[in-house]
Formats: C-alpha cells, sequence, structure tokens
C-alpha cells in the first residue's frame, strides 16, 4: 500500500462524475469541492470548500439519504474530533444545493458510514477503540450512541441493506466479511477464508441480494469479491496488480447496465476506477483525472432519486 505522510493539512474534495447511465459518483478527496464530467472530463462548479486537517490519511468517509437527498461526510480534525456534514443536493439534476449544509460533532473516529432510511439513522465504524456507532437524526443534533463493540476486529467500511449491517474487519490476523441485523446485539461473520486486508464494501439493492468488497491483497495485487447477503456463492469479480482499493459504491442495474457496476477509490494511483459488471471484459476503466488529489470516500447518486 502507498505510504503515508505524517500529517495532512487538507481540505475536503467532493468530486461529481457524470457517468453513462445518468448518475452522478460522488467521490472525498483532499482538496476542496468540484464536479467532474466523467466522459470528458472537463470539471466545473468549484464550490464548498471546507477546511479541515487530516492525521495521516484518514478517510473522509461518506453516504447517501436518497429519501431525504442529503450526503453525509466527516471530516478529521484529530481523532477524537470530528465533524458530521450534512450536504443537501438536488433529487432531479443531482447537484449539490449551495448554502444549505449542517454540521455536527462526533467524538469518535469515523472510518465508515452508512444510513438506514427506514430509521433516519447514521451508523459509522470506529478504528481506533473498535466498535460501530449511531445516532438517529430527527432534525437535532447527532447524539452518539454506541451500537456494538467489536473486540479484536479493525472495522472499515459498512453498508447497510434491508436492516442489516454490513463491515468489513481488515485486521490482518483474521480478516472477515460481518454481518448485524440493527435489532439485535450479536454480529456473526459470513466470509473468512481466502481474505488479506478487506476495505470497501457496498451492497446491491435492487433485490438481487448480493455484496461486493474490496480486498488489498498481498504484494502487488488486489481484488474485488463478491456474495450473497449470507455470505454463500462466493465469487471473484476481479483480479489485478498495482492498486490498493479502498471505499466502494455501487452503481444499481440500468437498461444499459442490468447488473449494475462498481467503483472503487485507489491510493497507489490517487484514482478512482469503475467496472461494469456485465462487461465479458473484466479490464476496470480508470475515471478522467482528480489531478493527483487522494480519493476517500464515494457514493453513486441516481437521476431517479427525484421526488
Amino acid at each position: 500500500m502507498k505510504a503515508t505522510t505524517p500529517a495532512l493539512q487538507a481540505s475536503l474534495l467532493l468530486a461529481l462524475f457524470q457517468a453513462a447511465t445518468g448518475s452522478k459518483l460522488v467521490v472525498a478527496t483532499e482538496k476542496g469541492l468540484w464536479r467532474w464530467d466523467a466522459t470528458t472530463g472537463v470539471r466545473y462548479e468549484a464550490k464548498f470548500k471546507e477546511a479541515m486537517n487530516v492525521n495521516g490519511r484518514m478517510t473522509a468517509a461518506m453516504t447517501v439519504d436518497r429519501v431525504s437527498g442529503r450526503i453525509f461526510y466527516s471530516h478529521h480534525v484529530s481523532t477524537q474530533n470530528v465533524t458530521m456534514v450534512q450536504q443537501m443536493y438536488d433529487r432531479g439534476d443531482l447537484k449539490l444545493k449551495q448554502g444549505e449544509k449542517k454540521k455536527m460533532a462526533i467524538h469518535s473516529t469515523v472510518r465508515g458510514l452508512a444510513y438506514d432510511e427506514e430509521t433516519s439513522t447514521l451508523y459509522w465504524t470506529n478504528m481506533v477503540d473498535p466498535s460501530i456507532w449511531r445516532c438517529q437524526l430527527n432534525g437535532a443534533d447527532c447524539t452518539e450512541e454506541l451500537f456494538i463493540t467489536l473486540k479484536g476486529q479493525d472495522p472499515a467500511a459498512i453498508s447497510i441493506h434491508e436492516g442489516h449491517l454490513y463491515w468489513t474487519d481488515n485486521n490482518h490476523t483474521s480478516p472477515s466479511i460481518n454481518r448485524i441485523h440493527i435489532w439485535e446485539q450479536k454480529s456473526s461473520v459470513i466470509v473468512r477464508d481466502g481474505l488479506f486486508m478487506p476495505n470497501g464494501i457496498a451492497v446491491d439493492p435492487s433485490g438481487r441480494g448480493r455484496i461486493y468488497w474490496t480486498d488489498d491483497s498481498e504484494g502487488d495485487a488486489y481484488k474485488i469479491e463478491s456474495a450473497d447477503t449470507d455470505g454463500g456463492n462466493r465469487r471473484t469479480e476481479l483480479r489485478g496488480f498495482y492498486q490498493s482499493p479502498m471505499d466502494l459504491a455501487f452503481s444499481p442495474p440500468t437498461p444499459e447496465a442490468p447488473k449494475g457496476a462498481l467503483y472503487w477509490s485507489d491510493w497507489a494511483n490517487d484514482a478512482v476506477w469503475t467496472l461494469d459488471l456485465d462487461a465479458t471484459d473484466r479490464t476496470p476503466r480508470r475515471l478522467p483525472t482528480l489531478n493527483g488529489h487522494l480519493p476517500m470516500g464515494l457514493v453513486v447518486l441516481q437521476a431517479t432519486d427525484s421526488a
């Protein structure tokens, strides 16, 4: 994996990519707010810049509320001083709304973020004190609540689907893919064998019931795998070299891409890649330039998210 710097003074960048399907990919990097057209590489709307300090290369996590049209992302001032930002967007044209932003203080490290639209609740993983936290959003500030302690784990990315949380544990001695129901307090390992350092995780919400994850494998290799939501029917979607895949986003199926597509951030090349799951040629495509910016969290907004 690419070496990190001792300290990185940075600002948060959200970059929006125009995908072939009409959806947009929102990417957090460390240099302000930009919007990209993924097919031409043209940048515009240099707005929404946020000052922040990042301790090393700590991820700016990100998630989306498609019902209300909100993006959530985190600022790390220190490991115990985090600002959670709520940014509104237009569900019709998917543009971020200037000035419609809310900040909430969080007192635990945020590595991965997930939002449950049924209960209006944010969930996040904490790698410093291995655990999952949550807060229910009802118009007031986010009041933190410990959801579950994960002793012996290094919880990384997190996703939610039909009342279940899914997360990657990239503890190098016992990496795993895990699941828990939001009304329970007992987690289960659904994938254990053949993992090295799983990072990003995403769920296909279309009803096919499939989870995807990235694995920064030993040496220069990496892979992306998938399985049913109980860990069964596991398969490899992509194997490659010379990338360090981090966060992962799933783009739901469309008439042009019935199986959907994957997007992931790559710290080895400061790049974002995509893979069409319908393609017979499993060669990932690198999105237009980030100009050396470090990609972190990412989510997909759909044109069909309009009210």
